[in-house]
């Protein structure tokens, strides 16, 4: 059988906490300007942010708030999301090739159409994610949370085409 590392129940843990304390706040005007500028919003709260096809390309956003935002359509090829809660985004149509989204909490959200080609997604939370079309081609999923994940036209890091979850 195999075991879960005890990291997993830490980081999953340490997400809990994070949601329930964080679902009244809103994200900061100044927070968004910041990342459009700069590019670079550590730790930032940008909860329910509207960033539709917002140009993000190579953001820094470790461990930054997203919960409910909007990044459809973006452009986040080779953004660092590592450690980013990023509950019931919508990001699909998104362009995630090459980015980094290493233990990113992605619950509920959705990938549809999205492109990840060769992103990691070491120790992600895809619970109940839709990745109805999206393109994990060469992307990296080791220890990857995909349970109750939509799989529908979704091309698997292999190449392979999964309808597992077509109704």
């Amino acid at each position: 059988m195999k075991r879960t590392s005890p990291l997993f129940f830490t980081l999953f843990a340490c997400i809990a906490v994070v949601l329930t304390t964080t679902a009244a706040w809103g994200f900061m005007p100044s927070s968004v300007q910041r990342l459009i500028t700069t590019k670079e919003c550590r730790t930032c709260d940008l909860a329910k942010a509207n960033l539709n096809k917002t140009d993000l390309k190579n953001a820094d956003l470790r461990l930054a708030l997203l919960p409910g935002a909007t990044l459809a359509n973006a452009n986040l090829r080779r953004a660092n999301l590592i450690g980013a809660i990023m509950h019931g985004v919508d990001l699909g149509g998104a362009d995630l090739s090459g980015a980094n989204l290493t233990g990113t909490y992605l619950q509920e959200a959705n990938l549809g159409g999205a492109r990840l080609r060769d992103a990691n997604l070491t120790g992600v939370i895809l619970f109940g994610a839709d990745l109805t079309g999206a393109d994990l081609t060469g992307a990296t999923l080791s220890h990857a949370v995909l349970d109750g994940a939509v799989f529908c036209r979704t091309k698997r890091s292999s190449g392979r085409v999964d309808n597992s979850g077509c109704p």
